[in-house]
């Protein structure tokens, strides 16, 4: 399904640029230009190519979209954008909530919605900052699953095992079936979860999103 949601995105912007375009000139008149030649160019680096799980970059490739970063390693990468003065140097990575969706979830509009509004929960519950890596994943049986870093894991079980208002805004508010925490794990998407950790909190049993 992420391949399917770049090769869309990517030949909408094919479509949308290949062919007569009007450029603005000087004066309110327009110039129209029967053909644009133009390159696309992403941000892909080293450590991505690793990751099996990045189906979007087929897609990419098919588009013949370039990847100048492709040889060099994200912790470089890092290094020259704090060298540039990058604000964003050091954020954790941010790829489309679709790949929140664990293989069979339905890429649906409320599905998203729900992932985004949990992550922004557990975000500003635990205080985490844009360089620390935090999602929230929905497994089948509309299992939401929160992954934070290591170093935040047991802040983040204290606090779903302990408070009551996590359960109540996961299972009540966004309707997800249970919930639970567990350590970080860039790609996980792409794999099947063969278990889940022992302790997860369920509700009264309720219809499963689809």
């Amino acid at each position: 399904a992420n391949h399917y949601h770049k090769n869309s995105s990517d030949d909408t912007v094919v479509h949308d640029y290949n062919g007569d375009a009007r450029i603005p000139q000087m004066g309110g008149k327009n110039n129209t230009v029967s053909s644009i030649h133009f390159q696309l160019y992403n941000g892909t680096n080293a450590d991505d190519l690793k990751d099996p799980t990045r189906l979007g970059l087929i897609a990419a490739d098919q588009f013949h979209v370039q990847s100048p970063l492709k040889f060099t390693p994200k912790a470089l990468v890092r290094v020259v954008g704090r060298h540039l003065g990058l604000p964003n140097w050091d954020y954790a990575a941010s790829p489309c909530l679709r790949s929140r969706l664990a293989l069979g979830v339905q890429a649906l509009p409320q599905h998203l919605e729900r992932i985004e509004r949990a992550e922004a929960f557990v975000r500003q519950a635990l205080a985490l900052d844009p360089t620390r890596n935090m999602r929230v994943r929905l497994l089948s049986g509309n299992k939401a699953m929160i992954e934070v870093e290591d170093r935040d894991l047991q802040h983040a079980q204290e606090c779903l095992h302990q408070d009551d208002t996590w359960r109540d805004y996961f299972v009540q508010e966004l309707e997800f079936n249970s919930v639970d925490v567990r350590k970080f794990k860039t790609g996980s998407v792409a794999q099947k979860d063969q278990t889940l950790c022992s302790n997860h909190m369920k509700n009264k049993p309720s219809k499963a999103k689809k």
